[in-house]
């Protein structure tokens, strides 16, 4: 697992606006140009042990468990919220659910980034938990071909 007080790294390759913290990519711009897509970065990690050693790192604080243990999620006060809330138990081991929107935004920012994993960081004010989340490129291609037919959709009303 990455280390995350090794300091941070800049890579040229990449084009962040200093201004705002937004990537900027020209790489897909039928969508860029289309739907306005950008994403802001959290940070860019570096893991020895993986192949492809950069990855994204995603950071997210829940209200709903600002004072809640995170590894205890399942305990959240309401079914609504536990429905509602991004990480799951599958197999005995926690994940992003794939239908929640923070899985939709990685795997944007995977893509739009060149890069396979994100470390997706949950944490109160009692604890947090790294969630490692690789780029699934069937459900991206999935996404990207409702994305463009959605982006022709929007142009022929305005045309």
């Amino acid at each position: 697992m990455a280390s995350y007080n090794v300091g941070v790294f800049y890579d040229t390759s990449v084009q962040i606006s200093e201004s705002s913290g937004f990537v900027k990519d020209s790489s897909f711009t039928c969508v860029a140009s289309a739907m306005g897509r950008f994403s802001h970065v959290n940070g860019l990690v570096i893991d020895q042990e993986e192949e492809d050693k950069y990855g994204l790192l995603e950071i997210k604080y829940p209200m709903v468990l600002e004072l809640e243990d995170v590894v205890e999620f399942s305990k959240i006060p309401t079914k609504k919220q536990l429905y509602n809330f991004c990480l799951q138990e599958c197999d005995g081991k926690t994940t992003l659910k794939r239908n929640h929107s923070y899985f939709f935004q990685i795997q944007t920012q995977l893509d739009e980034m060149g890069l396979k994993w994100c470390d997706l960081v949950i944490w109160s004010d009692i604890s947090s938990i790294v969630i490692r989340v690789y780029f699934d490129i069937e459900f991206w291609e999935d996404l990207k071909t409702k994305l463009l037919i959605l982006s022709d959709k929007r142009k022929e009303r305005f045309l």
